[in-house]
């Protein structure tokens, strides 16, 4: 009888073979898997030592209050963290609060640290997510263009090739989508997160025309703000109006008669301005502030009734710090606002950064009247013509020094130093602007500047 030899590859049976790849296969397996085992302990010690340390910072503040970042802002900044670390805050009351933080990191659970309770736990607190979607981290001042190839244009397209024509206000949206309003051009842009750029809403030339997308029109809209919905609203200076866009970009009427420069309150399109300029939306959506450049004022607008009152200054130019009607103002230009709703303001015409609490007391950040070129804090530090301002999530201002081409950081604390440009430290050392004015602070942190003289937009990372 013939037996049939088992087949040999090099030394060994087939089925031998077989079972060493699977033996190999299995020890790899679990070599893998006990390497990320490791790998998302020591993930989440760093999580656990970053809450331990931002509880430790909250604790060693002189006071809590329901904006705990400015607070931390007159102490040394915003929380330490590591890069894959995101906090989310909440107050439950004056005193209370409670912070959750997340890590980017696969496999690592969420944790969060209530004041009252004094312990860190695994979970997230009541309202937070448990996977936010972005990670925020401040800006080191490393610049790049980020669109717009420079030359005066409304060519749509890849955001390298694209062409601006006047860049000046500028928001970004929650999923990193950019919105810029063109002064020049008439138009309204979208800088979309994959890079595209489209006009969004604006035909390019100067009216007052409601209607969708490039069907309306607009005389050099400045100011731009986005609620949580996606609608925009843009100040459309030359026309004395300000006007809403939705996500799909049909343009109305918000406020404003449009017409001569006054400052008249009123409900709707029966409130008048003059050349309004900055816009900001507070955190609730409740309320809209506009900067009235031509009339000195601040004004307020109740989002869901139209109703538009004066919250500061007066229609006599000036610089006042004081409440109500007996401040005053000239130029002022960009709005910021805090989670307090505080209210920040870039004066264009006094150099100066100023301090609006929400019962209208005016008072000032940081700069000298007269303006200047100077990092320090207070009236230590110098500005020429800002223009645009933003809070970041750390509650750090950064505003355009637009009279230095300078990015600027403002705490709010009044400690001034320069981000990037002309006698800035750090990476953003050599970058050179030419007449910045709208400035943004996107989801991730970057600190986005419409470079209007340049014809592009920046980003600072």
């Amino acid at each position: 009888m013939h037996i049939k030899q088992t087949q040999r590859v090099s030394g060994f049976t087939i089925v031998e073979l077989l079972i060493v790849i699977v033996v190999i296969g299995i020890l790899a397996a679990v070599t893998i898997i006990a390497f990320n085992g490791v790998q998302t302990k020591a993930n989440t010690a760093t999580l656990k030592s970053d809450i331990k340390n931002a509880t430790t910072q909250l604790a060693n503040n002189a006071t809590l209050d329901s904006n705990y970042l400015s607070t931390l802002s007159a102490t040394g900044g915003s929380l330490s963290k590591s890069a894959a670390t995101t906090y989310q805050y909440s107050y439950i009351s004056a005193n209370t609060y409670c912070i959750t933080a997340t890590s980017s990191k696969s496999g690592v659970p969420a944790f969060n640290y209530l004041s009252s309770r004094n312990t860190i736990i695994e979970g997230v607190c009541s309202g937070h997510s448990a996977t936010p979607s972005v990670a925020y981290t401040p800006s080191t001042g490393a610049t790049s263009d980020y669109a717009g190839s420079g030359t005066a244009g409304g060519l749509n397209g890849a955001k390298a090739s694209a062409q601006f024509d006047g860049p000046i206000g500028i928001v970004i949206a929650s999923n990193g989508d950019a919105y810029v309003t063109e002064y020049l051009g008439n138009r309204i842009r979208k800088i979309a997160a994959d890079g595209t750029v489209s006009t969004f809403a604006g035909s390019g030339t100067s009216g007052s025309t409601n209607g969708t997308g490039t069907s309306a029109s607009f005389n050099a809209p400045r100011g731009i703000a986005i609620d949580s919905a996606g609608n925009l609203y843009v100040t459309d200076t030359g026309n004395n109006l300000i006007r809403k866009i939705t996500s799909a970009g049909v343009v109305t009427t918000f406020a404003g008669t449009g017409g001569s420069n006054y400052s008249i309150d009123g409900t709707g399109t029966g409130a008048s301005f003059g050349n309004p300029r900055g816009i900001v939306i507070d955190a609730a959506g409740t309320n809209m502030y506009v900067a009235d450049t031509a009339t000195y004022t601040i004004r307020k607008i109740v989002i869901a009734t139209g109703v538009v009152t004066t919250l500061a200054g007066s229609s006599t130019s000036g610089y006042n710090d004081a409440t109500g009607s007996s401040a005053r103002f000239t130029n002022p230009y960009g709005l910021a606002i805090g989670t307090d709703g505080t209210l920040y303001l870039a004066e264009q015409g006094n150099h100066v950064i100023r301090k609006i609490t929400p019962g209208g007391t005016v008072s000032t950040l940081a700069g000298v009247y007269g303006g200047g070129n100077a990092n320090g804090t207070g009236d230590a530090a110098a500005f020429n013509q800002v223009s645009g301002i933003a809070m970041g999530a750390d509650g750090v201002l950064y505003v355009a020094d637009t009279g230095n081409n300078i990015i600027r950081k403002v705490t709010t604390a009044g400690v001034v130093t320069s981000l990037a440009g002309p006698g800035a430290s750090g990476p953003g050392s050599s970058a050179t602007f030419n007449a910045p004015y709208g400035i943004a602070v996107g989801p991730d942190g970057a600190v986005y500047v419409s470079d209007t003289s340049a014809n592009k937009i920046r980003r600072l990372l």
